[in-house]
């Protein structure tokens, strides 16, 4: 490695202090700030100093020690600055990951209410659903088809809508062709949201089940008991696990799905006229 103060002195490894001074005291007067007018000769005269200091301090010592020329100050400046500047990275990733887990415990506490409530409304659902249902009998007023308009203006035929006395069921074309003639049916409704479940009609002594083609209640055999569980395990993970965001996350999409397709259902299936 070379040495910067060596190469100030014009002075190769291994130089004695006789070759020392007598390179410091030629260049000295040579770059001496009263003999040397040139502008940078005051800056090259005070360096000369500091590497004849250097060298002479790091020279001869007892017992014939080695010589140690192995130094540069620009290296030593540079390692210095590279501590200082990992130091200081250290010290804003702490303080930046300091401030996310203050800004996450926020949300958590925000988010803690809401998981609270979507519990709430899932076990709302499947109780609804499973406990014994309105009955109310209603007369068909009609029955016509919907047709459906895609991207290139075509238009398809798929379901039906019977419109009843206080209800509109929406149901595939093929439940449509079993009620042809009939002019009325019993429609069953949960009995705390008053969601329509199905309707029967009865013909022949038999009964002909319909269910929707819309069914809020499909959100719960499979939606409800996925956010069931995925709040149960976003309450079960440590606020500073990194998984509880993606719960929280995986929670709130979730959610925004099944309201917004139980208020749409509703919309299509359960219309009070």
């Amino acid at each position: 490695m070379t040495n910067h103060y060596l190469e100030i002195l014009d002075l190769g490894p291994g130089a004695d202090e006789r070759e020392i001074k007598a390179s410091f005291r030629k260049l000295a007067k040579a770059y001496h700030p009263d003999v040397n007018k040139s502008p940078g000769a005051k800056q090259k005269f005070i360096e000369i100093h500091e590497a004849y200091k250097f060298l002479t301090a790091v020279g001869p010592k007892p017992n014939n020690e080695p010589i140690n020329y192995d130094f540069d100050p620009r290296q030593k400046a540079y390692d210095e600055w590279r501590e200082r500047a990992k130091a200081y990275a250290r010290k804003k990733a702490r303080e930046a990951e300091q401030e996310q887990q203050e800004m996450l415990t926020k949300i958590y506490a925000y988010f803690d209410y809401l998981a609270v409530l979507t519990i709430i409304f899932n076990l709302l659902l499947v109780m609804d659903y499973y406990l014994p249902g309105n009955v109310q009998h209603q007369q068909v007023v009609t029955i016509y088809r919907v047709l459906e308009t895609n991207a290139n203006g075509q238009s398809t035929y798929r379901y039906d809508d019977i419109q009843f006395d206080q209800f509109r069921l929406r149901i595939k074309k093929e439940d449509g062709l079993q009620l042809q003639g009939m002019e009325s049916g019993e429609i069953v409704t949960t009995p705390i949201l008053q969601t329509l479940k199905y309707a029967d009609f009865a013909r022949n002594n038999q009964v002909i089940r319909i269910f929707p083609a819309y069914n809020v209640y499909g959100l719960v055999t499979y939606l409800a008991p996925l956010l069931i569980l995925l709040q149960l395990g976003y309450f079960w993970v440590s606020k500073k696990n990194q998984n509880k965001l993606t719960f929280l996350i995986a929670i709130f999409f979730a959610s925004l799905c099944e309201v917004y397709l139980f208020f749409r259902f509703d919309a299509i299936n359960n219309l009070h006229l």
